[in-house]
């Protein structure tokens, strides 16, 4: 399973790629850790975001599912650490789903 955005992301979507054989149940986790990750960017923001999911099957037949959404993106000083465990922006967060998703 190959999770993140194609390659023609608009400018205001975020862009993370996560490569990984995976089983389905941990695959699962995985969508809905990204999903929930998408709308919560989006919760504060005054006009209504979206969230997109696409799923293709790659050219090897893997499955590939892209999420994108239009919340507020990563500030530019944290994007090399957001697989990083206990990096976290949010009040209530542990930083810990990303890396395990990864």
């Amino acid at each position: 399973m190959k999770m993140g955005n194609p390659p023609s992301t608009p400018k205001n979507q975020s862009r993370h790629v996560l490569r990984r054989k995976t089983s389905f149940d941990h695959g699962l986790d995985r969508l809905m850790n990204l999903m929930l990750n998408g709308v919560e960017a989006m919760k504060d923001m005054t006009a209504p975001g979206t969230l997109t999911i696409i799923s293709r099957r790659s050219e090897n037949g893997e499955l590939a599912v892209s999420i994108l959404d239009t919340g507020v993106g990563v500030p530019p000083e944290q994007i090399d650490q957001i697989f990083s465990a206990f990096i976290t922006s949010k009040p209530q967060g542990t930083g810990m789903g990303l890396p395990i998703s990864r």
